[in-house]
């Protein structure tokens, strides 16, 4: 994102659960502050296939959207893309 200048983040999360308790307080800690740092705004997710990870995910768009992420869930990675080129 801080190379490119991305604002726009696609992620395939279809064969993830939720994510370990390390991993989100890194994510948390280091990782997110960063993202928001470098500019991200927009973050379309191919939503995990088992429930345990869908909660996570709604549980963290949710957070995210508090620091002012837009983020939208799909089934489809096709819909995902084009939702994603679709933000400006």
């Amino acid at each position: 994102m801080k190379e490119k200048g991305a604002i726009k983040w696609l992620s395939d999360d279809r064969n993830s659960n939720a994510i370990r308790k390390a991993d989100a307080e890194w994510g948390a800690s280091v990782w997110f502050p960063l993202t928001v740092q470098y500019g991200w705004k927009y973050w379309a997710i191919v939503q995990p296939e088992k429930l345990i990870g869908q909660l996570d995910m709604k549980r963290r768009i949710e957070q995210y959207a508090e620091k002012g992420i837009t983020a939208k869930m799909f089934s489809d990675l096709d819909e995902a893309l084009e939702w994603l080129e679709a933000q400006k």
